[in-house]
């Protein structure tokens, strides 16, 4: 929704589809990247949101997905 609304800003509502939204803001990522930067995104947005469960502080959880989310 953010993406949207400043797309509209910048370019009006007729640019702001899905696809040039996602052509003109989105970067390449891999699944695990996208993963640790959504939950780094939400635990920074919400104080009250928390990961919880078996290495996912030192160890970096399953895949690494929570990689350095725990110096945060």
């Amino acid at each position: 929704m953010a993406a949207y609304k400043l797309c509209k800003s910048l370019l009006g509502s007729a640019s702001c589809t899905v696809r040039n939204i996602s052509k003109r803001f989105a970067s390449k990522m891999s699944v695990r990247e996208a993963i640790c930067t959504a939950m780094d995104e939400e635990m920074a947005r919400d104080s009250e949101v928390f990961l919880l469960g078996e290495e996912v502080a030192r160890y970096g959880g399953c895949y690494k997905v929570s990689l350095y989310l725990m110096n945060k």
